[in-house]
């Protein structure tokens, strides 16, 4: 049967419909209709399958039954992140051949896809999504072939073309919204992020709007925050400061304002209006293949302020996920039996805050320091980022605590080295099933380079896994339980009868130790949203 490869642009007013061309193995191109893809039984390969799932959607047509985004594809061959310049080899417009589409015609539909470009009379506007379909056949073949050769096409077509199906399928019947705590909850993130606002404001003597982890580093001279200074061109400068708020007032108050700013913007973005939010996900949003949702971004919702999802009727909410997913990972791909076992016995977290701070209150603390160090972060870093708070020990003596611990656990330096060698070596790191990432040069590895080589090995591992369990999940309850992916967690519906949770909680073991077989993971079950305190700031502005 072979698949239906798929161009399309729209009006981006929405006035005019989708101009679909498609052409099957045989390369013979025509025009689809909606109705028709709808009924046809191929796969489609095409690209921004975001738009056409909205658009069988608005036209109260079924979804086809596979479909598959180019982009994906390319995403995972390019094994580059964006800071790496990766984005110019995402796009399918990067990768037609020349020799089918001529150049001045790729700048053209280019330019129409983005936009940028009034759409020509239907006839010419026919004629290149003809050549564009053809081409795109051609890049289709030559991306399945390089994936096959690094090894990587079993992962896109048996993990990452299925979770794309259940995600499509998930953005076209939307998810329940609870409209009245929607504008409530529109108030609370206004008056925190007010509150905050005025907290940086008294010491900083001005008005901090526009502030952002982009310019921050210009105003934290004269804060209790100075020692982040030099790191204000960092990447990782919202980790530092992660682990700085708790030493540091005003990077708590920055933190509350950037992470209040957020919610307000996810929020504000939905139209409560029809009861309903459509989100666009992104399956394979990071070069570590995690799933980000895209518009709207609702991963940044913290917990207070995820009230504004609810169940579909006759439903209710369950929320689950992998605990110390991370550490569980790293137990697996180094293979050392004694963190096995130290794993599997003890929550880590709470073990380093027993450690260095003899106490478990310290722990979201801990998961911060912990897998920072993991990352590449020294502990001398750390141990200055945490030093400034009062009740806590010297930095000598944190530094000493931590070093400790961590000396208890030599295979993670062991570990460390070894990703990094293998990168400098095979200029690139790979997880369990592909998704690479390269570098982009030879020689002595660089200390961003040092940061993610077992970062890549982790994260992408544990998008593998992660992965795995949704699409269990999926085969085991329908796809229709699965609402929201949060990091290592899942949102899922079921009846409101129903209790599912053992049966959850089974299949993402297995499907964790489907690849990590020597781990026993352990999986939670606890409140997607928490209530907002009963009194809120007043008097923040709009």
């Amino acid at each position: 049967m072979g698949n239906l490869y798929l161009a399309h642009l729209g009006d981006p007013f929405s006035v005019s419909p989708l101009v679909l061309v498609g052409c099957g193995e045989d390369g013979e191109a025509h025009a689809f209709s909606l109705d028709e893809l709808s009924r046809d039984d191929r796969p489609i390969v095409s690209y921004e399958l975001r738009t056409l799932v909205d658009a069988f959607r608005w036209a109260s047509l079924q979804l086809p039954r596979t479909m598959i985004d180019i982009g994906d594809a390319l995403r995972l061959r390019s094994g580059l992140s964006r800071e790496q310049g990766g984005e110019k080899l995402w796009s399918v417009w990067s990768f037609i051949n020349p020799e089918i589409l001529e150049p001045a015609d790729l700048e053209r539909v280019r330019r129409l896809a983005e936009s940028r470009e009034l759409f020509p009379e239907r006839s010419e506007l026919g004629r290149l999504l003809q050549q564009t379909v053809k081409a795109m056949r051609e890049v289709w073949r030559k991306t399945l072939e390089d994936l096959k050769q690094t090894q990587e096409l079993e992962r896109f077509l048996k993990i990452e073309v299925p979770v794309r199906q259940i995600f499509s399928f998930r953005q076209y019947q939307g998810l329940q919204l609870d409209s009245d705590a929607g504008v409530e909850l529109i108030g609370a993130a206004r008056n925190q992020k007010y509150t905050a606002f005025r907290e940086l404001a008294k010491v900083l003597g001005y008005s901090p709007t526009g502030l952002s982890f982009h310019n921050i580093g210009d105003y934290l001279e004269n804060t209790d925050a100075s020692h982040l200074s030099q790191y204000a061109h960092s990447n990782q400068l919202e980790q530092y400061f992660k682990i700085a708020q708790y030493s540091s007032a005003f990077a708590d108050s920055f933190l509350r304002f950037i992470k209040a700013s957020r919610a307000l913007s996810v929020l504000r973005t939905i139209n409560y209006s029809v009861g309903r939010v459509y989100p666009a996900f992104d399956c394979f949003g990071t070069v570590t293949a995690r799933i980000l949702v895209v518009d709207p971004k609702l991963q940044q919702l913290p917990k207070q302020f995820r009230n504004v999802l609810a169940p579909d009727n006759g439903m209710s909410l369950w929320y689950f996920d992998f605990a110390q997913f991370e550490p569980g990972i790293l137990a697996c791909l180094a293979g050392d039996k004694e963190f096995i076992d130290y794993y599997q016995s003890l929550d880590v977290y709470t073990a380093l805050s027993h450690a260095v701070f003899d106490t478990a209150t310290e722990r979201d603390l801990c998961k911060s320091i912990f897998l920072a160090y993991c990352y590449g972060m020294t502990l001398d870093r750390i141990s200055l980022l945490l030093a400034r708070k009062p009740e806590l020990s010297g930095r000598g003596n944190l530094q000493l605590a931590m070093s400790q611990f961590f000396d208890s656990m030599p295979f993670l330096d062991k570990f460390r080295q070894l990703m990094q060698e293998n990168l400098e070596r095979d200029g690139f790191v790979a997880t369990l099933l592909g998704d690479r990432r390269y570098r982009k040069r030879t020689g002595p590895l660089g200390e961003k380079e040092k940061r993610w080589a077992l970062n890549q090995a982790v994260q992408g591992t544990a998008s593998l896994v992660f992965k795995q369990a949704l699409l269990d999940l999926a085969a085991r309850f329908g796809p229709g339980s699965i609402l929201l992916p949060m990091h290592d967690g899942i949102l899922m519906q079921f009846d409101v009868d129903s209790d599912p949770q053992a049966d959850v909680e089974s299949t993402m073991v297995s499907a964790f130790q489907r690849w990590c077989p020597a781990v026993k993971p352990r999986v939670s079950v606890g409140a997607f949203a928490t209530k907002l305190p009963a009194k809120s700031q007043a008097g923040a502005p709009s």
